[in-house]
């Protein structure tokens, strides 16, 4: 883009000085959520940018589908740090147990978290494609629910063979949920969609859509 995007509300502000930032923006809106660049204060200094709820249509469907799935497991993979942490909060509000893998966590964390979704003392396990992208056997579980979506065709695949492995008895069924624009616009999800699929160029798709 040839001048930055700039959105502001309340005392938080968000600038994206280009296309790949932009894109990384619209998918935090699409998941509910947005990181500001910058807060300020009530005495205009610099505070901690928290992430703030922008919708939560994505939510909501989240919600539905494992209410339809009843008691049985999913993983849900998610793009960011803050949409794992708000998830987990949403979804333990509604007694459904969860746990979390993502980067930053020591080994013994992980470990733990891991082995309480496989032993069944957690329905959910919400993760990052990287945490999870090598060596995981989770086929305790055969559903996986993409909440955002992940640029690389490499992470899409590792993530997803997680449950696809020796000793998987059920079949296998992956979901992803895609954010619309009212009216029925596709956004920048499907384009991230069509992307990982090999449809289409995502550099490309980016700066037609924006």
């Amino acid at each position: 883009v040839k001048e930055a995007w700039i959105y502001k509300w309340g005392n938080s502000t968000v600038i994206a000085e280009n296309a790949l930032v932009e894109a990384m923006k619209l998918r935090q809106i699409t998941g509910g959520w947005m990181i500001p660049t910058y807060v300020l204060d009530d005495k205009d200094r610099f505070a901690e940018a928290e992430p703030h709820l922008v919708g939560d249509s994505k939510l909501k469907v989240l919600i539905e589908v494992l209410e339809e799935l009843g008691s049985e497991q999913a993983i849900i993979l998610v793009q960011f740090r803050h949409e794992a942490k708000h998830l987990s909060e949403e979804l333990s509000k509604r007694k459904v147990t969860n746990s979390i893998v993502i980067g930053g966590q020591s080994d013994a964390v992980r470990s733990e978290n891991i082995t309480a979704f496989r032993n069944g003392g957690n329905r959910v396990l919400i993760g990052h494609p990287a945490a999870m992208a090598h060596g995981l056997n989770l086929q305790n579980a055969h559903y996986v629910i993409w909440f955002s979506l992940s640029y690389s065709p490499e992470f899409w695949t590792q993530a997803n063979d997680r449950i696809h492995r020796s000793g998987q008895r059920n079949q296998c069924t992956y979901i992803s949920l895609l954010s619309l624009r009212k009216g029925g616009e596709k956004t920048v999800d499907s384009l991230v969609y069509a992307s990982v699929n090999g449809k289409v160029k995502l550099s490309t798709a980016l700066l037609e859509m924006l």
